[in-house]
């Protein structure tokens, strides 16, 4: 009994053995795609998957909620991972659980934008940085001071630009884009041309983005018991050497908000093998006097406080080599500089 019985489980296993050899392979270009896991640079200053970092990261990506606000500092609050305080149009000062300006770090591609010297108030560095040419946002909650020293107190807002591409087919390729934008409510005017080039070793990528912003026009509902918030029904013009009050045909327009900006982007890729990586960035950002609107706001024993109160005009210059190094022999194995 016992031999016909292991007879019959070998032809059994012989049997299942021939079918599996002989069942025809699907296609696999029909199979559905499998999504790569999350890559995070800020933690840890190396690509690290996103489920293997103990600290709480939170990523934007999404090109919408990006590039189609008129700034960083709107982008962060359409998010609604942080909270952004406003004092005007041309500002937005980010704050993570409680801490702002000096007491978080800001970083573009890697470089920090503020320190631990910069002014404790509200800081609007965010808006320095062109979001048409955004590629992710990573926000860093709690503590960084261990890998970002004392800056970091709070937290960490790190904004990663466009890099440039190699050419997949290894021919040199030309790309170009144009976007032009209007916002009703703001009167934003803005657009933008984008050229990107690729080669082998070599690419680039270039931008400019040239903005116009007009006086707000804020909404009329109110609160009951506020039904006045927000409202300027005044506005202060020179005439001759003296300043003089007139009325504002429109109290819901914030007038003395308006501004402008022009943001420069070129970084140039050098990659002379999939391990060494070059790169060059270069960005220049500039801007018109952006008023303070809520202090023109502001009236002492029935008169306005101030005629005039604004900041800049800004200038902000950007020009970094970075070179990084993977998959290295010897001590080090993966350098970035």
């Amino acid at each position: 009994m016992q031999p016909k019985f292991l007879l019959g489980m070998a032809l059994s296993m012989a049997l299942q053995t021939v079918w599996s050899q002989t069942k025809p392979l699907s296609d696999t270009s029909l199979l559905a795609p499998t999504s790569l896991k999350e890559v995070v640079v800020s933690s840890q200053k190396f690509s690290e998957k996103y489920q293997r970092i103990a600290q709480q990261v939170d990523q934007i990506r999404s090109k919408n909620l990006l590039q189609l606000q008129p700034n960083v500092a709107d982008v962060l609050t359409q998010s609604g991972k942080l909270f952004v305080q406003k004092s005007q149009q041309g500002g937005g000062s980010p704050v993570i659980r409680g801490f702002e300006a000096s007491r978080i770090l800001l970083m573009v591609d890697g470089i920090r934008l503020n320190n631990a010297i910069y002014r404790a108030g509200h800081l609007q560095n965010v808006i320095t940085i062109d979001n048409m040419v955004l590629d992710r946002l990573e926000i860093l909650y709690g503590p960084s001071s261990t890998l970002y020293g004392s800056d970091a107190l709070g937290g960490v807002v790190s904004m990663f630009t466009t890099d440039p591409k190699l050419s997949q087919s290894g021919k040199t390729e030309w790309h170009g884009a144009a976007t032009l934008r209007y916002t009703s409510a703001i009167d934003e005017q803005r657009g933008n041309v984008q050229l990107h080039f690729s080669g082998k070793k070599w690419a680039s990528f270039s931008s400019v983005t040239v903005g116009s912003f007009g006086d707000a026009i804020q909404g009329k509902n109110r609160r009951d018991a506020y039904p006045q918030f927000g409202r300027k029904d005044f506005l202060v013009q020179r005439v001759g050497n003296t300043d003089v009050v007139v009325p504002n045909p429109n109290p819901d327009q914030q007038v003395s908000s308006a501004f402008k900006q022009t943001d420069i982007t070129q970084k140039i890729l050098f990659q002379p093998n999939a391990k060494i990586k070059h790169l060059l960035n270069m960005q220049l950002s500039t801007s018109s006097d952006i008023p303070r609107y809520d202090r023109l706001t502001e009236k002492t024993s029935g008169l306005p406080a101030f005629a005039e109160w604004y900041y800049g005009p800004q200038e902000r210059r950007l020009f970094a080599y970075q070179f990084s190094a993977k998959e290295q022999l010897g001590f080090f194995q993966d350098i970035k500089a």
